[in-house]
């Protein structure tokens, strides 16, 4: 997701809300979620284990209304009053940027902005980005698992043996990207907002990848064709909704899919939801209260020869074929 940049700030608002440091993370996506735009988190005013996430919306969205549906969601998030008050204006929407240090997300994987200086080693990739907001950046918890999924996948230069990732849902195409400094050949960043494809094209070409990657606005039902690795990250809710589709995408032998924007409460359902088309899911990976799996199709098993005959012949046990055929 990728907020726009305000023009004017007549009638712009700015919200304000102190939580504990655990869940900022978590109260800055869904202030975004919700309607308002460039949530970052205001340094330097800690106090007693607290921190402000910041916000602004724009002058058509109720503000006053995300913050009642953040209280209900989590009532046990704010450690003080929510503020709605006037915008004042300032540069709300670089501010946070001069927070946003280079950050070694994976184990040799950095995230940094384009002209940082990153204590790199021998081995390690890093990712440019230039985001419009601070939810371009990859240093969400539910991005960090996506980018740690990756990492594993493809430590070693072992990108090289997926042929093609598929990104749906890209935004600022951090993990599009990521997949392609760590070896995958070719990549589809997939995403709605037409303004997340502009500036994950920017960060492409920032990135020195705009060759190889194809990026598109629409959801996965726009493309065509199967993909040895497929990434969603998206919510519950919309993985659910996209659940036929996606699998429609994944490659039949061993292809991949990486779900991603979910809660721990959440990981029964999605873990079902996608084991009964098929996958086999694999222990989540977990940051702070956000989770994802790395969802894997199994191959399929092969009868060896004159063993199907032998167990054709045994009473009370299905022929191979008919159960091949209802495994389809």
């Amino acid at each position: 997701m990728s907020a726009r940049k305000p023009g004017s700030r007549t009638g712009w608002r700015e919200l304000v809300l102190v939580v504990a440091p655990d869940v900022a993370d978590d109260a800055a996506y869904w202030l975004t979620e919700l309607g308002a735009e460039g949530a970052w988190q205001e340094l330097g005013v800690e106090d007693r284990g607290s921190v402000e996430i910041r916000a602004y919306a724009a002058p058509k969205v109720d503000a006053d209304a995300i913050v009642a549906e953040i209280e209900k969601l989590a009532p046990g998030w704010l450690r003080a009053p929510a503020l709605v008050r006037p915008l004042v204006e300032r540069p709300w929407a670089e501010m946070w940027k001069k927070h946003f240090r280079p950050a070694e997300v994976a184990d040799g994987l950095w995230i940094a902005r384009p002209r940082a200086r990153v204590p790199m080693k021998r081995g390690d990739v890093c990712v440019r980005i230039e985001p419009a907001n601070a939810f371009g950046t990859g240093l969400h918890g539910s991005t960090r698992v996506c980018l740690r999924h990756l990492r594993r996948m493809f430590g070693g230069g072992r990108g090289a043996r997926v042929a093609k990732v598929l990104d749906v849902g890209t935004g600022s195409g951090v993990l599009a990207i990521a997949a392609l400094h760590l070896g995958v050949p070719e990549a589809i960043g997939l995403d709605a907002d037409v303004e997340s494809v502009r500036e994950a094209r920017r960060n492409a070409a920032r990135n020195h990848v705009e060759k190889r990657i194809a990026l598109v606005a629409g959801g996965p039902e726009t493309v065509t064709g199967r993909h040895p690795l497929v990434l969603a990250n998206l919510t519950a809710p919309t993985l659910a909704a996209l659940a036929d589709v996606l699998t429609a995408r994944v490659e039949r032998e061993r292809g991949t899919l990486v779900v991603a924007g979910i809660t721990r409460a959440e990981e029964d359902d999605v873990r079902r939801l996608f084991v009964k088309r098929g996958f086999v899911a694999g222990a989540p990976l977990r940051d702070g209260d956000w989770s994802s799996f790395a969802l894997r199709r199994a191959p399929a098993r092969k009868t060896p020869a004159g063993a199907s005959k032998a167990r054709a012949a045994k009473p009370g046990r299905a022929k191979p074929g008919a159960a091949s055929r209802g495994r389809r």
